[in-house]
């Protein structure tokens, strides 16, 4: 699960991460961050280690990208990794 400061946050990567074929499941206001969002993903046994190595790999550039996008527009990035 990925926690994030704000739901736009969340919903920004969460987009970003669907253009790349990864599905994240969006959840405002989580009881871990209740003022926040998070992304939560979904393992099966028809994912084989690339699979995974993939979603890794886009999920880290995303979260960069959004970071980096933020930090550019504010001194507070919603973005947490």
């Amino acid at each position: 699960m990925l926690y994030f400061d704000t739901e736009q946050a969340a919903e920004t990567a969460g987009r970003e991460l669907l253009r790349r074929d990864i599905w994240a499941v969006l959840q405002y206001q989580p009881p871990e961050r209740p003022a926040g969002a998070a992304l939560r993903f979904v393992l099966t046994a028809a994912h084989d280690e690339a699979d995974i190595q993939e979603a890794i790999a886009a999920i880290v550039d995303v979260l960069r990208t959004c970071r980096d996008s933020a930090n550019s527009r504010s001194t507070a990035s919603d973005f947490v990794l």
